[in-house]
């Protein structure tokens, strides 16, 4: 099996939804070519619940937005393997 996880540092920032909601579109090309999607991000998985609504609303005036993939808080992973220099509020000490 493969995967694509895109990852973000943020959620609810203009360009991460917009590809998330493009991902979405996309689900049935990912599958028919056996990738499984999920989604990583910076933020809380409650975080995640609302970011989801936003991702479908916003790429509904494109088309049809259904996120039918996880996404996954990777704090505790990021910061294991050493992936982010601060869970600050100051993004601008992310890499």
């Amino acid at each position: 099996m493969r995967a694509y996880l895109p990852s973000f540092v943020d959620d609810f920032t203009p360009v991460c939804t917009t590809e998330l909601g493009e991902v979405a579109r996309r689900a049935p090309d990912f599958a028919a070519r056996g990738v499984k999607i999920i989604g990583l991000s910076a933020n809380e998985i409650d975080k995640h619940h609302a970011w989801v609504k936003d991702i479908e609303e916003f790429g509904a005036k494109v088309g049809p937005t259904h996120v039918n993939y996880p996404i996954v808080s990777q704090r505790p992973s990021a910061t294991f393997k050493g992936g982010y220099s601060s869970w600050s509020s100051d993004r601008r000490q992310v890499p």
